[in-house]
């Protein structure tokens, strides 16, 4: 299903219009206010790989700040050190630019500097870093000299998510949604969120825009059910705004921070089919988790649900993205067919929205940043320990 991505009434993105820039690969077209950035072929002259063998690994397996249970998000921060996410213990860990810890911000509960369902952390100014809680439904701006904190209550109704900030502007939400949706009509569609501008300051909130967030499958009674492979918005916030995109097609919008759309990043690729023997594929491995975590008898009653699921006619085109510290947008490859690991490919593109190339990625290494030559990701050992760690761009 073909959707396109506005605000507001909703501004559409024409191809009409003169072309402005006529680079090689790419051709950026103005349509009513809109910059229109089309990329056939990548800047780069060649592929580019992450090496396999980290230059920085931060993570021990006895106790302490260096052993990981859930790595949640990791950043490069402006001084060149680290910080991380650590879910389990909930806590915002910080290490220096040579792997060594330097200090701990937060911990488990719900007073003034702790957090039940810390998701997500980011640089709030040079001194300050700030954590989103998704269960108490607040930010946590932590003070790095001192020590000490301010909690942002966000004064939303509903289920709301932080997925950055601008700089010197607001924090930026949106709704992941529930699965009862009575308010919308039957049929396979997708769902539109929120998008919610937070003044990092009070708190206070303004609606920008709404936006197609997920493709759910809508039953007559109002209950959602899932789509194989699920279609999920992709997002990520730069500097002056931020980026939003359905994966059903490979056309990627920037928003300013007050929700207008500025650019249209388009490439000429095509959904995949999704195939039989993909979904084949995709069953048998879900059965085989099923297997080791709840044992054999389990095995019909999950093979009759998997096989009665919803299957979509195409795959979606990418699953994640984010904005480095150098203000280049990376758009992962598809998780589709294979959910087990990572994504293994990455398109990066410059901040005008301009097709660099593609940077392929070692098995079980998922990105969260990059800045210059290296990427910063967790990877897992065979035992299923995280480890976060720093590689280089070859």
């Amino acid at each position: 299903m073909a959707v396109a991505l506005a605000v507001g009434v909703g501004l559409t993105a024409a191809c009409s219009g003169t072309p402005a820039v006529d680079a090689e690969g790419s051709l950026v077209r103005d349509s009513a206010g809109i910059e229109i950035v089309e990329s056939t072929s990548p800047e780069w002259s060649a592929p580019r790989s992450v090496e396999v063998e980290p230059v920085l690994r931060i993570g021990r397996e006895e106790e302490g700040p260096y052993q990981f249970a859930v790595v949640g998000r990791a950043l490069f921060l402006q001084d060149g050190g680290i910080a991380i996410a650590e879910g389990r213990a909930q806590e915002v860990r910080i290490f220096g630019a040579e792997g060594s810890h330097e200090q701990t911000l937060g911990r488990r509960g719900e007073g003034p500097g702790e957090f039940t369902g810390l998701s997500w952390v980011l640089e709030h100014s040079d001194d300050s870093i700030a954590a989103y809680d998704w269960s108490l439904r607040r930010t946590t701006v932590f003070h790095r000299p001192s020590g000490g904190s301010r909690n942002v209550v966000h004064q939303l109704e509903g289920n709301y998510a932080v997925f950055g900030r601008t700089r010197d502007g607001p924090f930026l939400l949106y709704s992941p949604g529930g699965g009862y949706r009575p308010d919308l009509p039957p049929g396979l569609q997708w769902v539109f969120s929120d998008i919610v501008a937070v003044d990092p300051a009070d708190g206070s909130s303004r609606v920008i825009g709404q936006l197609p967030q997920r493709e759910q499958l809508v039953e007559p009674d109002g209950n959602t059910g899932r789509v194989i492979p699920g279609r999920y918005a992709i997002q990520a916030v730069a500097e002056d705004g931020f980026y939003w995109a359905t994966p059903d097609r490979y056309e990627i919008d920037f928003f300013d921070v007050d929700g207008v759309k500025r650019r249209v990043i388009r490439r000429p690729v095509e959904p995949p089919p999704v195939r039989q023997d993909e979904i084949d594929a995709y069953i048998e491995a879900e059965l085989e988790r099923v297997r080791r975590f709840e044992g054999e008898d389990a095995i019909p009653r999950y093979r009759r649900s998997l096989e009665e699921a919803s299957y979509g006619e195409s795959a979606p085109l990418f699953a994640v993205a984010f904005v480095d510290r150098d203000q280049r947008l990376w758009v992962s490859g598809p998780a589709w067919p294979d959910f087990q690991g990572p994504p293994s490919s990455w398109s990066v593109f410059s901040e005008s929205g301009v097709w660099l190339g593609d940077v392929a990625t070692p098995p079980g290494l998922l990105l969260f940043d990059s800045r210059g030559d290296e990427v910063l990701g967790v990877w897992r050992d065979d035992f299923g320990v995280p480890y976060v760690q720093v590689h280089r761009i070859r």
